[in-house]
């Protein structure tokens, strides 16, 4: 608990300033993707920014490899795609494959990337956010790489998904704490009955 805390208090603002400059830019839908439990952040996260847009935003969310059977045909020049990259080296090959195949096909402008350590992949994406922690004196952001399994990731890496839906809802004129100006939804779940 205590290594997520501190993991997540340094992703904070790299991610918020990522998530403001991405919702800056002219995309009309976002597809989110991992594996294992990063599949499990990419619905949540990709459930936020349709939620917290009114569904301005279209998004979807695939695994890694659903992504490459089908679900790429959706894929255009006016798509975000955030993968969140496993620590596994196994599962993050596959990783890699996926995003060499977009890269190929010229089939999106823009990749951002959620890793838990600073990969080589400047020729993947546009985008890498790395987890560290601070280390060292003098605030220069200098840190070392975490070590926190992907089963526990889920509350550090959706952060960032949750940015996004914050940052495309203020690009959208929407108020994030009241989005759906239909009511459609609201922040609390209402008239939902408990049946026995």
């Amino acid at each position: 608990m205590q290594s997520l805390v501190r993991v997540a208090a340094n992703f904070l603002d790299p991610a918020a300033s990522c998530a403001d400059k991405l919702a800056n830019e002219p995309f009309t839908s976002v597809c989110f993707t991992g594996s294992g439990a990063l599949k499990a952040v990419a619905t949540e996260s990709a459930l936020k920014v349709l939620e917290l847009t009114a569904g301005e935003i279209r998004t979807m969310s695939e695994s890694v490899l659903g992504l490459r059977h089908g679900p790429m045909a959706a894929l255009d020049k006016q798509t975000l795609l955030v993968v969140f990259l496993s620590s596994d080296p196994t599962v993050l090959r596959y990783e890699v494959d996926l995003l060499e195949e977009i890269g190929r096909k010229h089939l999106l402008k823009t990749r951002a990337l959620v890793s838990p350590a600073p990969h080589k992949l400047d020729g993947y994406a546009e985008y890498v956010l790395a987890h560290t922690t601070s280390v060292g004196t003098g605030g220069d952001g200098a840190g070392s790489v975490t070590d926190i399994p992907d089963v526990y990731r889920p509350p550090l890496d959706v952060i960032f998904g949750q940015l996004l839906g914050l940052f495309f809802s203020l690009r959208c004129g929407l108020k994030p704490d009241c989005p759906s100006p239909n009511g459609a939804i609201s922040r609390v779940v209402q008239h939902v009955r408990i049946h026995d």
